[in-house]
């Protein structure tokens, strides 16, 4: 414990006083050595780690946080972060994808979540994927502007992507239900038939 506050004393003076944040690294991670769950140690590294732009470093910094968070909501903000790192730092569309599904298993309706991932899945090609969230997003909305929307692009992306064309359809029809004077759909329908 003493050599823990030791540490915790010299890595702060570092990071605070002298701007050494190398040297203040270097006491957190000495700290985390001895106590691998010492949330301090964690958070600071945390800031060092995104400070130095080290962002292997502080991808593995999150994921312990998660697994430690003490509530859901906090494991989502971590996540979330988490998975921005993937994205924006390192190209990796695969494991920012693998994060916001965590957070989707934690809030089935988390707005950032699904917009992130409705990116990811358009820009990464996974149109099996993308039609399942569009369908959970059906699911869960009651707003009609909304569902119309949301079925036109379940009826595009059937249709032009995963070559369904009857579940194309099935979208459409909904949405004509929906918005009978849908100009989109009406226009698409029309096309079809020529």
């Amino acid at each position: 414990a003493a050599q823990r506050t030791i540490h915790v004393a010299a890595a702060e003076v570092s990071r605070d006083r002298l701007n050494d944040l190398e040297r203040a690294r270097r006491h957190f991670a000495e700290i985390l050595d001895s106590d691998p769950e010492n949330l301090t140690a964690l958070e600071s590294l945390d800031g060092l780690y995104t400070s130095l732009e080290r962002w292997d470093s502080l991808l593995e910094i999150l994921s312990r946080r998660s697994d430690l968070a003490a509530s859901d909501e906090d494991r989502r903000g971590l996540l979330l972060r988490s998975a921005a790192v993937w994205r924006d730092r390192l190209s990796r569309p695969d494991e920012a994808i693998a994060d916001l599904e965590q957070v989707l298993a934690l809030y089935a309706t988390d707005a950032e979540a699904i917009s992130a991932l409705d990116a990811l899945y358009t820009t990464t090609g996974r149109w099996p994927d993308l039609a399942d969230l569009i369908a959970r997003r059906l699911a869960a909305s009651e707003d009609r502007e909304e569902q119309v929307g949301l079925q036109y692009r379940l009826g595009q992306l059937r249709a032009s992507h995963l070559g369904d064309a009857r579940g194309a359809l099935e979208a459409y029809q909904t949405v004509l239900y929906l918005d009978a004077g849908h100009g989109p759909v009406v226009a698409e329908l029309e096309a079809y038939l020529d």
